[in-house]
């Protein structure tokens, strides 16, 4: 008696996902967390725009700025 499977190549488990099914998951992730971090400000970005909306001097922003960095940096211990 001959295998129902003879002409058909095993390539292996493919598990849950068959390999299509993942790289177009893949792909589409990738595009996704693109779009959604490619959109972002850093703080200084918008510690800057905010300030300067309300009239706030360059020197009192770049202040704000360097009071916002280390008060970052003595919370990362």
């Amino acid at each position: 008696m001959e295998s129902d499977n003879e002409g058909i190549e095993s390539k292996g488990d493919k598990g849950v996902l068959g390999y299509r099914m993942k790289k177009k998951l893949a792909v589409a992730m990738f595009f996704i967390f693109g779009s959604v971090v490619g959109n972002a400000y850093t703080k200084k970005e918008i510690i800057r725009s905010d300030l300067t909306k309300i009239g706030a001097s360059r020197d009192i922003i770049n202040s704000t700025i360097k009071i916002d960095y280390d008060l970052r940096d003595s919370f990362n211990l």
